[in-house]
């Protein structure tokens, strides 16, 4: 088995160079991505927590500048405290410095029926004259699902930790 030696020989750089090579692959100064700064709130209605909203900051540059593919957004999900953390390009690195509209969401979680194995007698397949399922219904007031109706708004700042917490009223 000499071969085999030559191949190990060959492999060895490899890999004792790759857990070098993969270490770097973090956000670099050379990145593509915008420098982003940490933003963390609270999300409240009727001066509950709300658990399970769908925090959403969008440019406020311009509403249009989303639809056009334009603008980075940044999102996060309240925890059982209403508490959540942004992430623009990766878990928790908040959002590019700058000015945004927020919206906020929170979806009705209904339970899913189980439905018959399609070989089972009580398999019944959907027909054309079927309705369509309803969209799930949203448990905050609706004024905050669309930029262009919430009147969120957040500042972030670079280099700080922004806080920004969430009030929402009827």
């Amino acid at each position: 088995m000499p071969g085999m030696n030559r191949l190990a020989i060959l492999l060895l750089p490899l890999a004792l160079g790759l857990p070098l090579l993969l270490s770097g692959c973090g956000k670099s100064k050379n990145s593509k991505n915008p420098e982003t700064a940490k933003v963390t709130g609270t999300v409240k209605y009727k001066g509950d927590p709300v658990e399970g909203a769908i925090v959403t900051f969008l440019p406020a540059a311009s509403k249009d500048m989303m639809s056009q593919g334009k603008g980075n957004a940044a999102y996060g999900t309240t925890d059982k405290n209403g508490n959540y953390t942004l992430k623009t390009f990766s878990p928790g690195d908040g959002a590019v410095p700058g000015s945004y509209i927020v919206t906020v969401t929170k979806f009705e979680q209904k339970a899913v029926e189980s439905t018959p194995d399609v070989d089972s007698a009580d398999y019944n397949p959907p027909g054309e004259n079927d309705a369509p399922p309803k969209p799930p219904k949203n448990d905050l007031p609706k004024k905050y699902e669309a930029i262009k109706t919430s009147d969120l708004k957040a500042d972030v700042a670079a280099g700080t930790d922004n806080v920004v917490d969430l009030d929402l009223k009827d």
